[in-house]
């Protein structure tokens, strides 16, 4: 069986009309990320393109904000051309906060690509900017080394940047990164398993979010809460919030990667429920999103889900579903996904009983986690040493703080 795809960023509130008001005459670039800070965006990929509107339609050069709030909802729509445009406009422009935001918004999009060598090699210049005059730049810097921090398993560490990077959303008055903040809160606390904690975190979040209508934000709440009522074994409120989460994805443009989690994360569901139609309805649904948004990794997840709920309802395909995930997984290297599907095929063919293969694939089995075990060790060793020299970075801008003091 799959483990639960974890999302490190239900009554809808209705989201002030934003988007609409940048078609009229109107707000200008500007006015546009200051209604981002108060209530947020519904979905990624429309908040951008109203966005570069505004941008387009206006004579002087956009401020060093206006960019990085673009690079920011370009990384959220997973739009890697988006990006490298943003990127290379705060690169190349010659302004206040430009530089900056290049590095936060670089990091940013190792964070989200879950690169975590580039990432934590950001890190030491990510840090460097929690010292900087602009409270947002800080804000953010402090944001981001929470979230690199938890991506190199420190979840400590994490929680208290996340912390700091809280009261300087709430000093600055930006509602919506105190929401998506409150969400971060949500995830580290419950990979620490301290669940009572991000119970709390989540309710917080999800109450300012939904005031601001912060839709995007909401739905990752809810599919955090999903995940920690999962661990509690509430598989009433786990049902429920995952039901949630697949209408809010479905209601609102915009949010079809976390539609494609979420139909991954229900089909689970419903297979350790043994609702095994309900199981293969939605990794069905998963594997139609995963072609739509040509995301290889996730079809070849999708398709491990779907093969063990066929397993029940359509034995004669099962197999075929699950030796196509395990190619599809394997293209480009063995990853811990294909530990899955390795584990979901060798159980298919003992079911079906083709012992000689399913002994062939347990062996498969094996000599990859041999691999992946040996692989997360040097990876281990090179996030220690990153980890270290971020601790000493974060101690010599203190004593830095201290001096100017």
């Amino acid at each position: 069986m799959l483990k639960k795809i974890i999302l490190g960023w239900v009554a809808l509130a209705l989201l002030p009309g934003w988007l609409g008001l940048a078609t009229a005459a109107g707000p200008s670039a500007s006015d546009l990320v200051r209604q981002m800070r108060a209530h947020g965006f519904v979905g990624p990929v429309d908040a951008a393109a109203a966005l570069e509107q505004a941008v387009a339609a206006e004579p002087q050069p956009a401020p060093a904000s206006v960019y990085g709030a673009l690079a920011a909802l370009h990384i959220a729509a997973d739009d890697a051309a988006g990006v490298a445009r943003d990127l290379a406009v705060l690169r190349t422009r010659d302004c206040a906060g430009c530089a900056a935001w290049a590095v936060l918004r670089e990091a940013q999009w190792a964070v989200r690509r879950q690169d975590k060598a580039a990432a934590s090699a950001l890190l030491p210049r990510v840090a460097a900017l929690a010292t900087a005059a602009d409270p947002d730049i800080q804000q953010m810097s402090w944001f981001l080394q929470a979230v690199i921090a938890d991506q190199q398993s420190d979840q400590t560490r994490a929680i208290a940047m996340a912390l700091r990077a809280l009261r300087l959303a709430e000093a600055s008055g930006n509602l919506a990164e105190q929401a998506r903040v409150l969400n971060t809160l949500t995830l580290v606390s419950t990979n620490r398993r301290d669940l009572e904690r991000a119970e709390a975190w989540a309710e917080e979040g999800y109450a300012l979010a939904e005031r601001i209508g912060f839709v995007y934000v909401m739905a990752y709440l809810r599919a955090n809460q999903a995940r920690l009522y999962g661990l509690r074994d509430d598989h009433v409120r786990e049902g429920q919030a995952l039901r949630d989460v697949m209408r809010i994805t479905s209601t609102h443009a915009g949010l079809a990667d976390l539609r494609l989690i979420n139909s991954v994360n229900l089909a689970e569901f419903h297979l350790k429920a043994q609702r095994y139609p309900e199981a293969e309805a939605a990794a069905q649904d998963a594997v139609d999103q995963a072609i739509r948004q040509n995301k290889t990794t996730m079809h070849g997840v999708a398709m491990v889900a779907l093969g063990n709920a066929q397993l029940h309802t359509r034995p004669g395909q099962a197999i075929a579903t699950l030796e196509a995930a395990v190619a599809s997984l394997g293209r480009h290297g063995g990853t811990n996904w294909q530990l899955g599907a390795y584990e979901a095929l060798a159980a298919g063919y003992e079911r079906q009983g083709h012992l000689r293969l399913a002994l062939d694939t347990l062996h498969r089995l094996a000599n990859l986690k041999d691999e992946l075990q040996a692989r997360d060790r040097d990876r281990a060793l090179a996030e220690a040493q990153a980890r270290f020299q971020a601790e000493r970075k974060d101690r010599e801008i203190e004593r830095l703080s201290l001096d100017n003091a």
